[in-house]
């Protein structure tokens, strides 16, 4: 599991195809949903393309705990990508 201190910033790296069907890498859109345990105040958080196939999310954690994530996206590769993390003090 990843760890990440609280208000500390996790870079997600995320992997997208070499031959993206968008004719603009940087149109396409790419983010994620991080719920928190508690499944209070989830947070919808906007990725980047960052060359080549690269594509990174940078979150937060506004609190203390286990947190999930999902991605969302126009690009297949990309969508529905899931994980977690503990956000330590």
């Amino acid at each position: 599991m990843l760890q990440v201190a609280r208000w500390a910033v996790l870079t997600l790296n995320f992997t997208g195809p070499a031959d993206s069907p968008s004719q603009n890498a940087f149109l396409t859109l790419f983010n994620a949903t991080f719920t928190p345990a508690s499944g209070e105040s989830s947070l919808l958080v906007s990725g980047f393309f960052d060359g080549g196939t690269d594509y990174r999310i940078r979150f937060s954690p506004p609190e203390e705990g286990k947190w999930t994530f999902t991605t969302a996206s126009t690009e297949p590769a990309l969508d529905h990508q899931h994980g977690e993390l503990l956000a330590l003090p």
